[in-house]
């Protein structure tokens, strides 16, 4: 049985490093050599490639600059390249079920259109210069850096960011609905008191496997008025300026879980008197997770800590189910 676990293990490498496309050519040393086997390097980040309307995810060759395939391969319906100033034109021949390429560079778009049930993919090195977004219902916009504030205006039903990087925040004052985060990066938001995530109005949150990092006020500040869940699970939080979590609002959720997280110290942010901190960023209360509700649900699970906070109105709200006994010390 182990002698056959292992050569299906085998199997399985050998099946996902297949050339994707025509053999290597090497041409590492100024000239082409005989075509190779592409070799997967594992060791590098997973690679997005375009290419004749289908759209490769894998690692790159360590030969070449293709890739090989480790996941499905998706048919594109529409490309937008960097030379297309008015995305909008493209995106109103979309239809529910498409799949929509960005190719790698700087674009500049707002998408104003609706969209049903899109898949909206960037190249490696894809980055938008402004997105000013609504009306948009189930749609996934994976694999793209964002360089300038992202605002999600109504009519969002449905919204997933998936491997984005952020280095400005996303902001919204409307009302959305099922908005998840999942393996994004929120890094060096240095504008004065920028929140990485800030939702007024919110109806199931999920933030899940980010990484949040030197962010110059909150990492989330969310749920003036929310309802429905809230999840945040897997992610990373270092170098917070101010509070990590501000959950404005709990008591219309059904649940609120904080669990799987990673919190380095931020034990700093705390001041006795807030009216003495010039920046505005140093709280005397919640420094880790705040909120205003004096009822309501918000579970802290087992995370791991830096530096594990006491169940204290200085670090932890009143409110919150926490046990500091239960928690994972990082050393």
């Amino acid at each position: 049985m182990k002698k056959f676990k292992s050569l299906l293990i085998t199997l399985l490498v050998f099946i996902v490093c297949i050339p994707l496309f025509t053999s290597c050519q090497d041409t590492s040393n100024g000239s082409k050599k005989e075509p190779n086997a592409h070799i997967c390097d594992f060791d590098s980040n997973i690679v997005y490639k375009e290419r004749n309307k289908q759209f490769y995810v894998g690692y790159p060759c360590k030969l070449c600059d293709e890739i090989n395939t480790v996941k499905d391969v998706l048919s594109v319906n529409h490309v937008i390249k960097t030379t297309d100033y008015n995305p909008n034109q493209i995106l109103s021949n979309v239809k529910s079920g498409d799949v929509v390429v960005f190719k790698s560079g700087r674009h500049t778009s707002n998408l104003s259109l609706p969209l049903d049930s899109v898949k909206i993919l960037g190249e490696t090195g894809t980055i938008l210069y402004g997105l000013n977004t609504g009306n948009l219902t189930n749609v996934t916009i994976e694999n793209i850096e964002f360089e300038s504030s992202t605002t999600l205006n109504s009519n969002i039903n449905g919204l997933t960011y998936k491997n984005c990087k952020f280095s400005y925040g996303v902001f919204s004052e409307s009302p959305v609905k099922d908005v998840t985060f999942d393996a994004c990066a929120f890094k060096d938001l240095t504008s004065p008191k920028e929140t990485a995530i800030r939702l007024t109005d919110y109806e199931n949150l999920t933030v899940k496997n980010c990484i949040f990092e030197n962010i110059a006020y909150n990492a989330l500040q969310v749920g003036l008025n929310c309802s429905g869940s809230l999840l945040i699970s897997g992610n990373t939080f270092k170098d917070i300026k101010s509070r990590v979590l501000y959950l404005i609002n709990v008591k219309d959720l059904s649940s609120c879980s904080i669990t799987d997280n990673v919190f380095y110290d931020h034990h700093s942010n705390y001041i006795a008197d807030e009216s003495y901190d010039e920046t505005g960023c140093k709280k005397d209360s919640g420094i880790y997770i705040h909120t205003k509700s004096q009822s309501g649900v918000l579970n802290v699970g087992v995370n791991t800590w830096e530096n594990i906070p006491l169940h204290d109105i200085s670090y932890i709200a009143p409110l919150a189910e926490y046990d500091p006994t239960q928690q994972i010390s990082m050393f």
